[in-house]
């Protein structure tokens, strides 16, 4: 069972960082002309990815801050969901096993209240800021990658570049 967790989470990672990388490399793209431009008027190769990450990381901060909130949310409704689907089937298996073993009304209900009853789910504030801060460096990583490719051409490779 923890393999295949393990596995299911490192595949949605390695997918979710090649869609970022694909939609990072599109925005970059699609800012040829800009590139072109700024690199003309004689700005640094650094100074435009420092652009670039700078508004990436104005964008992921805010991203992550509701997706901590929306995660906690998202969390207890599936843990309380899961909870009240296992707690109805195994009074349903009780119920059964109390009627075949002709132990009179009621037998159940011993079995019953062993159970668990709610769920106290949370995502732990220290392990937000491990993913907040991985999620920067990942970001920072990957627009540094995606923007590679744009920022060694020359600015009137980038200005006469038909899209």
């Amino acid at each position: 069972m923890y393999k295949m967790a393990n596995l299911l989470f490192w595949g949605s990672l390695s997918f979710s960082v090649l869609l970022l990388a694909l939609l990072l490399s599109l925005w970059i793209n699609a800012r040829r002309k800009e590139v072109g431009i700024l690199l003309s008027i004689g700005l640094k190769q650094a100074s435009i990815l420092g652009q670039f990450i700078t508004e990436s990381i104005l964008i992921a901060i805010p991203a992550l801050v509701s997706a901590y909130f929306l995660a906690n949310y998202t969390a207890r409704a599936i843990g309380n969901t899961v909870l009240a689907n296992v707690t109805s089937g195994i009074a349903k298996q009780a119920s059964k096993a109390a009627q075949t073993s002709n132990l009179g009304g009621g037998a159940e209900v011993d079995g019953f209240s062993k159970t668990l009853s709610n769920l106290d789910i949370s995502i732990q504030t220290s392990d937000f800021i491990i993913v907040f801060v991985l999620a920067l460096v990942l970001v920072v990583l990957v627009m540094a990658l995606a923007s590679s490719n744009l920022l060694r051409k020359q600015p009137k490779e980038l200005l006469l570049d038909g899209e």
